[in-house]
């Protein structure tokens, strides 16, 4: 008979917390970890480990193999991407600032040594794929006291299956003053955006050094981990341990394993829980809620919650700039002093000479937000209900877990790479003028600040007054003279007293002074967005298992075949608050097989 006063546990099983989208991105995602699944590990063991009598003294083993893989791709991408990756065709479009009906959502291809009229569709798959084998000890070594250990060990795939579809390969050569002195024909220039994701190429732009994007790469291949993924060990005490309910109570440790974040891939393989050492403490309950003695019929309800802590440890991690999603793949321009050629910005009718000028160099920004960092999680939390039906010696289980991870705190160990007053965006600032007369070239101190992954600020798309479009040849001698640029200023060359110009970009009233920003703004520590390489998570999982159980046999061996659906939140937050962290998880399933035995 049903016992009705165990009905309001049922009642939680309809609990379900409510999700509003959010528009965070993350450079890192942090996976759930294997070992924090109590739903997994607690079926078909209870079948022994509560047939235990007070004074028995049973060792009972385990081992568990299951493999996982991950779907729900596009929530992935968003994570990653947010809202530029388009959630109906799945497509991130990649597209030169001279191109044609550019969309605000287009990343600049500017930025990756591609042609100004580039245009190309990525297309992500990511994928995550785990073989995990877990050893598993119970032993009851006193008096209603009690130790378990498990040694999760595997292999981790990781792959973000990239494919990139050329749409116009363009043509056009960079014009003078937009990267160097001298125009770069289009053969120095990429012929794919991936070509530069992947860490591969840059551009041969002369005199002026381009580097390699050397951290949050998109490897077009996917990558592996294999070892330990931690070690969990609980020691427990059984306070009530009746015919038909039992309840537990432990503390929870967990040793490091697995491998760190480097910072060196956006979708890099996590083997474990970032190597955190962890501590906590979990309750089990499970109470007997109908039996039939003839038949030798059960039916158990059972109640599993534990949650931990997960230690500081030290990582590398990516970062994106405050507001400014993505922008871990824009270009940075190098500054420096002395001032060359007497550099000066005519400001209110009097000249100025700026504080650094550029030095020929340029990089992408997670080249220099990547670095050091401590990293702790306050709590992580896993609870399970489940329904298990015994007869005889078979059993099927099935239930409901919810996982949850709070946001990851994140603080700086050093400075990064960010040099005081010595990098700025880009944009589509024109970096070098040339003075009048002689066309002799002059390096300017131009900056855009505001400028985005989507666009700089001079062209048509981000000025949103375009007349004739990004290709017309006056918006792009009006471009060419950075009139959008940080604090803008007419440039001259104090030697001669001569304004600085672009000789091949005439506005139509012969105009073609170009200005240079008095002051530069620079890219400090303080504009590095902590939140944007943090996330918490949330899932929702469904589990099964059949198994059976030889109680008349030596040793008691038993045999299990599960299987589960985890249903995670990805590339959505659940706060309406900026200042809150992308709740970022992953949605798989999984299928095991468990085998053991008790020795009593």
């Amino acid at each position: 008979m049903l016992k009705k006063y165990y009905y309001p546990f049922l009642l939680l099983l309809s609990y379900a917390p409510t999700i509003i989208g959010g528009s965070q991105v993350t450079t890192y995602l942090t996976p759930h970890t294997p070992s924090m699944n109590v739903a997994r590990q607690r079926m078909g063991l209870q079948m022994l480990t509560n047939y235990i009598d007070e004074d028995d003294r049973w060792p009972i083993f385990c081992l568990t193999g299951w493999v996982t893989e991950s779907f729900r791709e596009k929530q992935i991408a968003r994570c990653f991407f947010g809202c530029d990756y388009n959630e109906c065709t799945r497509l991130l479009t990649i597209a030169g600032s001279q191109v044609e009906h550019r969309s605000r959502r287009d990343w600049l291809a500017d930025y990756f040594g591609l042609p100004t009229d580039f245009k190309s569709e990525l297309h992500f798959e990511p994928v995550m794929i785990n073989a995990i084998l877990e050893p598993y000890i119970f032993w009851q070594f006193a008096r209603n006291f009690f130790v378990t250990a498990y040694v999760p060990c595997g292999y981790t795939r990781w792959d973000m299956n990239m494919h990139e579809c050329v749409v116009e390969r363009g043509e056009n050569p960079l014009a003078p003053g937009y990267f160097s002195d001298t125009e770069t024909p289009r053969e120095n220039l990429l012929e794919r955006f991936s070509s530069f994701a992947s860490g591969a190429k840059v551009p041969q732009i002369a005199n002026t050094e381009f580097h390699h994007l050397h951290n949050a790469r998109i490897n077009p291949c996917s990558l592996t981990k294999t070892g330990m993924t931690e070690g969990v060990f609980t020691l427990g005490w059984r306070p009530v341990a009746g015919e038909s309910i039992i309840l537990d109570l432990y503390v929870r440790g967990a040793i490091a394993g697995g491998n760190k974040p480097e910072g060196i891939f956006l979708f890099e393989p996590i083997l474990g829980n970032g190597h955190h050492g962890e501590l906590g403490g979990g309750i089990s309950f499970e109470c007997m809620m109908w039996e039939c003695e003839p038949s030798e019929e059960r039916v158990f309800f059972s109640f599993d919650f534990v949650a931990s802590h997960l230690f500081s440890t030290k990582q590398r991690r990516s970062f994106d700039l405050c507001n400014k999603p993505n922008s871990r793949y824009m270009l940075a321009s190098k500054f420096g002093m002395p001032i060359e050629q007497n550099l000066v910005g005519l400001v209110q009718g009097n000249e100025a000479t700026p504080s650094a000028q550029f030095k020929r160099e340029f990089t992408s920004v997670a080249n220099l937000t990547t670095g050091d960092v401590d990293v702790s999680i306050p709590a992580q939390v896993n609870l399970s209900f489940l329904i298990t039906y015994e007869k005889k010696q078979m059993y099927w289980t099935f239930g409901y877990g919810f996982w949850r991870r709070s946001c990851e705190n994140i603080s700086f160990c050093n400075a990064l790479c960010l040099a005081p007053c010595t990098w700025a965006l880009k944009g589509d600032a024109h970096v070098i003028g040339f003075e009048t007369p002689g066309n002799e070239p002059v390096a300017l101190s131009a900056t855009q600040s505001r400028a985005t992954i989507h666009a700089g600020r001079n062209t048509p798309t981000s000025r949103n007054t375009p007349t004739k479009g990004a290709s017309d040849p006056a918006e792009i001698a009006l471009a060419a003279q950075n009139p959008f640029i940080d604090n803008p200023a007419s440039a001259l060359a104090d030697s001669t007293n001569s304004g600085i110009h672009n000789p091949l970009l005439t506005l139509p009233n012969g105009i073609n002074q170009i200005n240079t920003s008095i002051e530069p703004i620079f890219i400090c520590v303080t504009d590095i967005d902590r939140l944007s390489a943090a996330s918490h998570g949330s899932a929702h999982q469904i589990v099964g298992e059949f198994g059976y159980t030889w109680y008349e046999r030596c040793h008691t061996p038993f045999i299990g075949f599960g299987a589960e659906v985890e249903l995670g939140h990805g590339g959505q937050s659940t706060s309406p608050r900026e200042d809150e962290c992308i709740n970022c998880s992953l949605s798989f399933w999984s299928i095991w097989l468990k085998g053991g035995f008790a020795i009593g």
